[in-house]
């Protein structure tokens, strides 16, 4: 897994993101422009970014509902 490190934070791409949450990427890109998906993103050129810590617990959080 390939990760960003900006200002001391993992960061992940969106392929990377989906993947850890079972998701197609399409989806996660669906949820985000829905704000359905409550994880904080950051842009960096056209590329979108989500805390790899964030998006582990709500693995994590999901895996714990199903």
């Amino acid at each position: 897994m390939h990760t960003h490190n900006i200002n001391g934070v993992q960061y992940v791409d969106s392929i990377t993101a989906a993947s850890i949450l079972g998701l197609h990427p399409g989806t996660l890109r669906n949820r985000r422009a829905d704000r359905t998906e409550t994880i904080q993103t950051i842009k960096v050129g056209h590329a979108v970014l989500y805390p790899l810590a964030e998006v582990e617990e709500l693995a994590k959080k999901r895996e714990a509902g199903r």
